[in-house]
């Protein structure tokens, strides 16, 4: 699995009271997860993580072989150390939030509230919600961790007839407060995905260098009735977030 020189090691901290080994096996283990690392794939060097990560080769070592004991990693002697054929069947594609999505990858999933404000439709957002341009919506900016690394800059468009408002809570998973507050019964969506190059003001807030790699997803969810209630757009680091889909042939 080839490792990002040019992207900064924001979870290697010798400030905090975790080992660094610990540190390391948490960012290798995200990187392998996020990135949808394939079984069999070669982990790079014990010295590129070494130099990578401004680490002693211990603790490289260490690192290792605590992702070897959950079933991560494995090492052959002279050939290297590969990622390991999986012990669970990969999870059905379904429409899941953000937030279940990285549990369902054993990552614990936080949010930063950035702004919640109501705006008036431009032209995308009105023809994604089906509204008239103009229209109040509300609009929610927020950055999206993954066990306190952040991955995503979401900007989140809620239709007024959902019935959400700035005084509630985002820091909560949005489909949650879409289902359970709003009682909304979510049924599909349509994504669309593109690489860009990482805005520089997104990029200070995911700790990144600006214009290097990014996936950019737009997305429009629909209720039960077809009707669109959240058009979401969503700027993730193109060096921990991959995006993998299933196709078939048609008959």
């Amino acid at each position: 699995m080839a490792i990002n020189q040019d992207q900064p090691c924001v979870l290697i901290d010798r400030n905090l009271p975790i080992p660094l080994y610990h540190q390391l096996a948490k960012r290798l283990e995200m990187e392998i997860r996020l990135r949808g690392g394939k079984p069999g794939e070669l982990l790079a060097t014990e010295k590129e993580l070494q130099e990578q990560y401004q680490v002693s080769r211990a603790t490289v070592r260490r690192a290792i072989e605590e992702l070897t004991k959950k079933g991560l990693l494995k090492s052959i002697s002279g050939r290297g150390t590969f990622i390991a054929q999986p012990t669970k069947e990969a999870a059905i594609p379904c429409l899941l939030s953000f937030s279940e999505e990285l549990r369902r990858q054993n990552i614990q999933p936080s949010t930063r509230v950035i702004a919640t404000i109501m705006v008036k439709a431009d032209a995308a957002v009105a023809d994604a919600l089906h509204v008239t341009q103009n229209t109040n919506v509300l609009k929610v900016t927020r950055v999206r961790y993954g066990d306190g690394q952040p991955l995503a800059f979401t900007v989140d468009y809620i239709h007024p007839k959902v019935g959400l408002s700035t005084r509630d809570d985002f820091r909560n998973c949005m489909f949650e407060l879409l289902t359970k507050q709003a009682g909304v019964v979510l049924q599909e969506a349509v994504h669309t995905v593109r690489a860009e190059l990482m805005p520089a003001k997104v990029a200070s807030y995911l700790g990144v260098k600006a214009r290097s790699a990014a996936l950019r997803f737009f997305r429009i969810v629909y209720d039960e009735a077809g009707n669109p209630v959240l058009y979401e757009d969503a700027i993730c680091r193109g060096d921990l977030y991959s995006f993998s889909v299933r196709l078939q042939r048609a008959q």
